[in-house]
């Protein structure tokens, strides 16, 4: 048995985008983990775009967290003012969400949530260069149907705020002074200016969200100007979900180590910075 990759690659907890990336290429996965990921102009370009286009329903928090207890505050806030949105207006954007896998702390963030027909509909955004790139990839598939999976544990109560303060911690920590003071120059009342505080109410609005819809999109947009490329609806199959899961958790566990893609789709290597430098399994 190898050893834990989370204690191998020195993370705490598992990022949703790490997970759906194992669909792409595992090994990569695990090299931007251990080497950090290289950003090009056309990603830095992609993520301005992204995050131009959240800004259409995003309210942020204007208080600025010193210490990491602050940022989790931050997280919460900002996650009951989309709530609050989703029902004002019907869509909502940035949504933080955390879970368990295998015992293993999860969290991503949502694109976005709209309602549709009485539900709530999970969106994720991706931004391309033309429409030849517009297809839709397995691992934004996967992506989507795990945000699907944790939303629904999270407003069903499968994930509630005891598991989440465990997880983290939340029992001891408390929120810098100059932080809690800014908080209170935005006139949010004294109940609600600690963690404990804000989480309860955050969890509690979880669990009034709508019923997640089984329907999930993803839409590609073109980098430079946002217009959209291409739709796709995406039925959630969680029993197939389940299986690919308990796949990809066994390299979490330390079952195995990581899979490099087939030689079937070695193609993948001409677009990976590792290639050749890194990884040499289809090199020469």
């Amino acid at each position: 048995m190898r050893e834990n990759a989370l204690l191998r690659l020195g993370k705490r907890r598992i990022g949703v985008k790490e997970i759906a990336s194992q669909a792409w290429c595992e090994k990569q996965m695990e090299l931007y983990a251990l080497y950090g990921k290289e950003m090009t102009m056309q990603m830095q370009k992609g993520m301005q775009r992204h995050s131009e286009k959240q800004a259409e329903y995003f309210v942020e928090l204007e208080a600025k967290p010193v210490t990491y207890p602050d940022r989790l505050y931050k997280d919460a806030y900002e996650n009951r003012v989309s709530m609050r949105t989703l029902n004002e207006k019907g869509e909502c954007s940035e949504l933080k969400i955390w879970g368990s896998i295998n015992g293993y702390g999860i969290s991503g963030k949502i694109d976005a949530i709209k309602l549709c027909e009485g539900k709530a509909r999970i969106v994720e955004y991706k931004t391309k260069k033309d429409a030849k790139g517009a297809m839709l990839g397995e691992s934004d598939s996967v992506q989507a149907r795990i945000y699907k999976k944790l939303l629904a544990e999270l407003k069903n109560g499968d994930f509630s705020y005891p598991n989440f303060s465990k997880m983290y911690g939340l029992g001891d920590m408390r929120i810098s002074e100059s932080f809690r003071n800014e908080l209170a120059g935005l006139g949010i009342e004294e109940g609600e200016r600690s963690l404990d505080s804000i989480y309860k109410a955050m969890f509690d609005q979880m669990h009034m969200l709508p019923e997640i819809d089984e329907k999930l999109e993803v839409i590609y947009l073109e980098r430079e100007n946002l217009s959209e490329l291409a739709r796709y609806m995406i039925d959630y199959n969680g029993e197939e979900l389940v299986e690919r899961l308990k796949d990809y958790m066994e390299f979490w566990n330390g079952g195995r180590e990581a899979r490099p893609v087939p030689e079937k789709e070695k193609w993948k290597c001409n677009w990976c910075t590792f290639f050749n430098k890194k990884c040499f399994v289809w090199a020469g």
